[in-house]
């Protein structure tokens, strides 16, 4: 998985993760992530980049246990979720790409494509964060305005919804053939 995280990187997220509780940004989308996962009749989806798990959390929270779908969770931080995840009919990535070394994400876009049946919901920073590193490197390591984002996932994905406004970029997208 070298392709997708330096070592020096993965031991660092990794070390992070275990001192300080990583993610959070999906809190608030459940709903309308549950809503297209209802409307699409998907059975799989996969978080990923899923931090502490926010997103499984929130939707059992607010759907009970047993959700009509199954969830599988990918994050290169945490032992145990860090292995490479199953092929989902639905990808979420909020507020991971701009975590990604920028030597990194061309090699991500494609892994979440492949990884990805049908669409993707995705959500990125476009400006830096608040928060750092112990060694001062924000961490949010690939800062770039909407347009590079646009260009570089457009080759995979077929844009239904975009907003891009307060610093952020979300997007639906549906997968093109290849």
């Amino acid at each position: 998985m070298e392709h997708l995280i330096s070592k020096e990187y993965k031991k660092q997220i990794t070390e992070y993760h275990n001192k300080n509780k990583w993610g959070g940004a999906v809190r608030g989308r459940e709903d309308i992530i549950y809503k297209y996962m209802q409307l699409s009749k998907s059975k799989t989806l996969l978080d990923y980049g899923s931090g502490c798990g926010d997103l499984q959390r929130a939707l059992k929270w607010e759907h009970g246990d047993e959700l009509p779908f199954s969830i599988h969770e990918y994050e290169p931080g945490k032992e145990g979720l860090d292995k490479d995840p199953p092929v989902c009919d639905v990808s979420v990535c909020i507020d991971v790409m701009e975590h990604i070394e920028p030597d990194k994400v061309d090699n991500v876009i494609k892994h979440i494509y492949d990884r990805t049946r049908n669409f993707t919901v995705q959500n990125i920073d476009l400006k830096a964060s608040s928060g750092a590193f112990p060694n001062f490197t924000n961490l949010h390591l690939t800062i770039r305005k909407s347009p590079w984002w646009l260009e570089k996932l457009g080759k995979y994905w077929d844009f239904v919804d975009v907003s891009a406004n307060r610093g952020k970029l979300s997007f639906v997208g549906i997968k093109k053939e290849q």
